[in-house]
């Protein structure tokens, strides 16, 4: 039974003010509380509006048994519910009702009215059960009941949608102009040589970026026996962060040259200095090498914080990079190492990530396949409780993509502060191929301005 509320509203709905849209995680423009009836005696009804960018999206109405638009059934919260229909390129209405099929058409009906971004004449009901009567309501086009997200491609052919995610054409016509000019991606290759020649001239547009950060320097950790390379970026303006950046690339190619840039935009950012880290590769050097590398910088870096004027920590890395600062925190955790964030972006967190990797990416691992499940190879796989809060990016095109909601979710469950960011028309890599693409450049600000917000949220 809904509580009743005192006050004149005679106005109806409208005597509420829309709220500002803000960004969700799957990259959508959010309206929170949306007011849509004011039934006599009884307290306002509200719905929630998810609404995907670049086009006018078909509307999904889901209605939950518990008449709250806050209340998802704990299997589709498991299942990232909101953001794979937004991913698909559906706008999604969470909406209140007081166990009325009427509650449900009125809402409906007010969002036609509105100019929210949405099309109302495709128009589809998602319920968690049979409890309502929703058929044959004005304008729906079919009715999904139960909590199988298989139901998706069926409801997207009645609603005669495409389903996505659409490629961001931007990248597609760069990743085309690559091509026809014969420069190909680095782990194609299969000579460790090649593939990183190959990685430098495929980046080499990318990394025309100047960032503006106020000194880059190189140096030199020597911990736990190890001599480790790094690159030092100052931003203009420093704060008390240190970011430990790890770069991607399969563990086989990559390097502080390659992903300078990258590490200047969270220099920049954050604004952070941050400390790029020349871990050993594979094939010359397989599993643990890379991982001992990036303990030992970790170890070093966190008990000479004071020097670099900080005293926050953030582990990062992109792809293998976040692998790597996945599996260090949880060493750091384990070893009484202090770390306060982690920024992962694509993080291979699971081997094999989709199918068996071969060639290069292969070997990483040197031939024994036993050690998949090695939680410092596969570090999705360990227990995740008392990791420091989150920031994890995730694109709608990338092949690991449900590892990385797997990932969010267990995160969550362990208890584990955590910003997601779904970005439904990037593929793997995009924290890295900014400069081709204005999608991948605002994916890239969006994670970095978490990651500030994050940090002086802390201090």
């Amino acid at each position: 039974m809904l509580r009743t509320v005192s006050g004149p509203l005679s106005d109806g709905p409208a005597a509420f003010a829309t709220p500002a849209p803000h960004r969700g995680r799957a990259d959508e423009l959010v309206w929170e509380g949306l007011c849509f009836a004011t039934p006599a005696g009884e307290r306002p009804l509200f719905l929630d509006l998810h609404v995907p960018r670049g086009g006018i999206a078909p509307v999904v109405a889901w209605v939950a048994d518990a008449g709250s638009r806050h209340r998802l059934p704990p299997a589709l919260d498991r299942e990232w519910f909101v953001e794979r229909l937004v991913m698909a390129g559906l706008a999604v209405a969470l909406v209140d009702h007081r166990g009325r099929a009427d509650d449900v058409q009125a809402a409906l009906a007010w969002l036609a009215d509105q100019d929210l971004g949405v099309d109302t004449s495709r128009v589809a009901v998602w319920a968690e059960s049979d409890l309502l009567p929703l058929e044959g309501l004005p304008g729906v086009r079919t009715v999904v009941r139960g909590t199988d997200l298989g139901a998706l491609d069926s409801l997207c052919a009645a609603l005669d949608h495409p389903r996505g995610p659409v490629p961001d054409p931007q990248l597609t016509a760069w990743t085309g102009r690559m091509a026809a000019a014969g420069v190909r991606p680095g782990l194609t290759a299969t000579d460790p040589g090649e593939a990183r020649a190959r990685t430098f001239e495929f980046r080499k547009e990318l990394n025309a970026v100047d960032y503006g950060v106020a000194s880059v320097e190189d140096s030199e950790i020597h911990s736990e026996g190890l001599v480790l390379p790094v690159r030092i970026q100052e931003p203009v303006a420093p704060s008390s962060t240190v970011v430990l950046y790890f770069h991607g690339g399969g563990w086989v190619v990559g390097d502080l040259d390659s992903h300078e840039k990258q590490a200047a935009r969270l220099a920049q950012s954050t604004p952070a200095t941050v400390i790029q880290v020349d871990y050993r590769r594979a094939p010359e050097h397989p599993f643990p090498a890379a991982y001992d590398d990036a303990v030992a910088a970790t170890a070093w870096v966190a008990a000479h914080l004071e020097e670099f004027g900080s005293d926050t920590l953030v582990l990062a890395g992109e792809s293998a990079g976040g692998n790597l600062a996945l599996a260090v925190a949880l060493w750091a955790r384990d070893h009484g190492v202090a770390v306060d964030a982690l920024f992962l972006c694509y993080p291979t967190v699971q081997w094999p990530t989709v199918d068996p990797p071969e060639g290069l990416r292969a070997s990483y691992l040197g031939g024994d396949e036993s050690l998949a499940t090695d939680p410092r190879v596969s570090p999705g796989l360990a227990d995740l409780r008392g990791l420091p809060p989150v920031v994890l990016g995730a694109g709608g095109l990338d092949p690991v993509l449900d590892d990385l909601f797997r990932l969010g979710t267990d995160l969550r469950t362990a208890g584990v502060p955590l910003r997601f960011r779904l970005f439904p028309s990037l593929g793997h890599g995009w924290f890295s191929v900014a400069a081709a693409s204005r999608a991948a450049d605002r994916a890239a600000e969006q994670v970095c301005r978490d990651l500030n917000e994050l940090v002086w949220d802390m201090g």
